[in-house]
């Protein structure tokens, strides 16, 4: 008997294995890319185009997390293949906690941190501009964590365009 159990818990093991080692792989191949909807630019993955992938902040903070640059590096190469985008107006946002004073600072200094990562990746400056909008534009409504994090954000806006002939 004992050794049916051990041998049923080691192919128990095997396929949860597998199946992360599968699943594992399918997020590999996932790869972001860029969507136009209206005038806002959405980094998304190929797997579920309807869910932009954030470019998240941490709380009271400017510094870009690491997670975000592949996202950012796939913008920066669309820019770069997109000269007719002229204008991009980063957006920066916050969560509610905080002064409304502190939360638009924050929020402009969240959007100048994206630009200038944009900039060392080789986009012209004159192409992007940034703005804070403090906590007035918040993408979740509530006062638990998961609603915080999803403000402490920034957006892409098309601010100008002009057709390539």
């Amino acid at each position: 008997m004992r050794t049916i159990v051990i041998a049923a818990l080691s192919m128990f093991i095997a396929g949860v294995a597998a199946c992360g080692a599968s699943q594992t792989q399918e997020t590999k191949q996932a790869k972001p890319r860029v969507i136009i909807q209206d005038s806002s630019i959405l980094i998304v993955n190929d797997f579920d185009e309807t869910i932009p992938i954030e470019i998240p902040f941490g709380v009271d903070s400017d510094v870009l997390e690491k997670e975000s640059y592949s996202a950012l590096d796939v913008l920066s190469n669309f820019l770069k293949a997109n000269l007719e985008l002229d204008l991009i107006e980063v957006q920066g946002h916050s969560d509610r906690r905080g002064t409304p004073d502190h939360n638009l600072d924050l929020s402009e200094r969240r959007a100048k941190s994206v630009v200038n990562y944009l900039v060392r990746k080789g986009i012209v400056p004159s192409r992007l501009r940034s703005e804070g909008f403090g906590s007035k534009r918040p993408a979740a409504t509530g006062t638990s964590e998961s609603s915080w994090s999803q403000n402490r954000r920034v957006e892409f806006v098309i601010i100008r365009q002009t057709p390539i002939e």
